[in-house]
């Protein structure tokens, strides 16, 4: 105790000093190096050399040796998780991973994920293909089978480049630039897309040479889940650290530069740079070349738009001047640029008479009166030209003369949005003649069934057969229940028949229905006061539109009823009459039976008494007529 009193003081400025120190550490030094490391799971996929792994060794590359250093300075744990390239890109979106290593920038990539703002390397696309292949231009890929990795940054820049300069190439999609080469090689395809720093570093291990053909420059960062907790910090210190090492010639980063690219920054003289003089001549050479080839190509794709060119036109006359619909085309000052010879024909005008004229004092001064409504046609479609931003449809009727056929024609016009003729406008007229006229001889056929319906003695309903309600009905049938046509379309069958019944007049219109017979007697049908009269109803399926329903027809047998009763009392009178004149007849012949029994009694009566008469010795008197035989 006297020991520490005794030094107390003097030693009183250090723990001050201790006393500040340790209070800056505790303000400024990083949660993590107080508390605990952060484990950090980084997306591997196969890229050398940005990034690669090989079985039972740590990943590898560029990306890689950047992160060490800056992992150890933090003290993060990195936990590498290898997988290929489209399933790195799944475990990035749904926060599996934390970082993905080697990853180019896109504003549609951004809008997915986190990316550092500093860039780690620039990159391109380079088309490399087999070295017996005979392809040194982009336009030597037309038919060809060219491998791409899915999901690729550089797959759809690729697919516009080919689609601009009008070459159809089949997409191969693999899972790793390595299966790009390896299909290459094996002639599997004859070309692939691969950036070019991993063709640089691998050609030589494959059958494959470099193209020419190089496009779409982007650069290379890290990047983070769009939600991932660590994302923000991830981001701020890997800039932070990138930026540091950009400015140090010595550090990790532009040491792994020189050992993957044999790349360096500052005075340092680059490894090749002995090299350069041979090597600018030999550039200047192959520039030269190049430049002979695509002058060469120049010609070529000259030569084949001018055959395409030849082909369209082809195509105008052999197709469109034989096509049955009339076409005008129309520039953007609507003077007619092309008529084909429907057109001729439909409106009979000639081709040379119209080309180059203003389509609007033609319709005023010409066109307008070959039609049955010339102020409609007029209106309808100078109204388009003065707004020329809609498609304009209807129909018009052509009148005959002037060596034109009276017909029908279906107008339809739409303004041209791109090309030559951008903001004219295209005419088509399509011949509508026979369908018009079919469909006059189906109204002419609709009205007579329409006469012959509403005319006809017997009632006709016609029923849905889902609904079981009524879809129209014949006057006839108003009369016979006495409702109007409106009333009718608002009631079902258990409207029309007595409750007591329905169910057995349902049970037999469900078996017309079906077919299995169409007509049913005696079927009760109620009014709509309520009375009842009985009716034969003749039903059979039908389909309208589409649609089925049942035709009844109803034909009223209250006559026939009523004559059928007085037949039934005239038939039970008459029976009466039969059996009261038989009755007595039957007395009469049972009178004269019964006289018939007593004379045969008698005489049997008789013959006893002669008989006793005789046996008694006696002498019968002549006359009398007992013994008198």
């Amino acid at each position: 105790m006297l020991f520490c009193v005794k030094y107390t003081g003097q030693f009183k400025d250090v723990e001050r000093l201790l006393f500040v120190f340790l209070l800056f550490f505790l303000l400024f030094a990083p949660p993590d190096r107080l508390f605990a490391s952060t484990d950090v799971r980084v997306g591997v996929y196969q890229n050398k050399p940005l990034v690669f792994y090989e079985n039972g060794k740590e990943p590898q590359g560029i990306f890689i040796d950047i992160m060490k250093p800056i992992a150890s300075s933090e003290g993060w744990r990195l936990h590498y998780v290898t997988c290929a390239w489209g399933e790195c890109l799944e475990k990035l979106d749904t926060g599996k991973i934390d970082i993905m290593a080697a990853i180019a920038y896109s504003e549609e990539r951004a809008r997915r994920y986190i990316f550092n703002k500093v860039s780690v390397l620039s990159n391109w696309a380079v088309v490399y293909v087999n070295k017996n292949a005979d392809i040194a231009s982009i336009l030597d890929l037309r038919g060809k089978r060219i491998a791409m990795l899915r999901g690729d940054i550089y797959s759809a820049p690729f697919a516009d480049m080919i689609r601009r300069f009008g070459i159809s190439a089949k997409i191969v999609y693999v899972d790793s630039y390595n299966d790009v080469f390896r299909m290459i090689s094996g002639t599997e395809v004859e070309g692939g897309v691969v950036n070019r720093l991993y063709g640089a570093l691998n050609e030589k291990r494959y059958n494959v040479q470099e193209t020419p053909i190089v496009f779409h420059p982007v650069d290379l960062h890290f990047a983070f889940p769009l939600e991932g907790e660590l994302a923000p910090e991830l981001k701020r210190t890997i800039d932070r650290h990138l930026q540091e090492m950009k400015r140090d010639d010595g550090s990790a980063y532009y040491v792994s530069l020189e050992r993957w690219l044999e790349f360096r920054n500052g005075a340092v003289m680059p490894a090749w740079l002995k090299w350069f003089p041979p090597v600018a001549v030999f550039i200047i050479a192959l520039f030269a070349v190049f430049s002979f080839i695509m002058r060469r190509e120049v010609r070529k794709r000259t030569d084949e738009l001018r055959m395409i060119g030849e082909r369209y036109r082809s195509l105008t006359d052999d197709v469109l001047d034989t096509s049955s619909v009339g076409i005008f085309i129309l520039d953007s000052d609507f003077r007619v640029v092309w008529i084909n010879r429907a057109i001729e024909e439909y409106f009979g005008i000639m081709r040379e008479d119209v080309m180059g004229r203003d389509e609007r004092g033609l319709i005023r001064e010409n066109i307008k009166n070959i039609f049955e409504d010339p102020d409609m046609f007029a209106e309808k479609v100078l109204a388009a030209y003065d707004d020329n931003t809609y498609v304009e449809s209807f129909e018009c009727h052509v009148m005959p003369g002037n060596g034109r056929k009276e017909r029908w024609l279906e107008h339809w016009s739409q303004p041209v949005t791109s090309g030559l003729y951008k903001g004219g406008r295209i005419e088509q007229y399509t011949d509508i003649t026979r369908g018009k006229l079919s469909e006059e001889r189906l109204k002419e056929s609709e009205e007579r069934i329409r006469v012959v319906f509403d005319n006809a003695m017997d009632g006709i309903l016609l029923a849905d057969l889902e609904k079981k309600r009524f879809f129209t009905g014949n006057k006839a049938i108003c009369r016979m229940l006495g409702y109007s046509i409106e009333e009718i379309r608002g009631l079902g069958v258990e409207d029309i028949h007595p409750a007591e019944d329905l169910s057995a007049i349902i049970d037999t219109f469900e078996k017309q229905a079906k077919g299995e017979f169409t007509l049913a007697e005696d079927i009760p049908v109620k009014r709509k006061g309520g009375s009842i009269f009985y009716a034969d109803v003749n039903s059979s399926p039908i389909v309208l539109e589409g649609k089925k329903y049942l035709i009844g027809m109803f034909r009223d047998i209250s006559r026939r009823r009523e004559t059928d009763e007085e037949l039934r009392e005239y038939r039970e009178r008459l029976e009466e009459m039969v059996d009261e004149r038989t009755e007595e007849l039957r007395k009469v012949i049972n009178a004269m039976s019964g006289r018939e029994v007593r004379m045969a009694e008698l005489k049997d009566v008789i013959k006893r008494l002669r008989e006793q008469i005789e046996s008694a010795g006696m002498v019968p008197v002549a006359d009398d007529p007992i013994v008198k035989k």
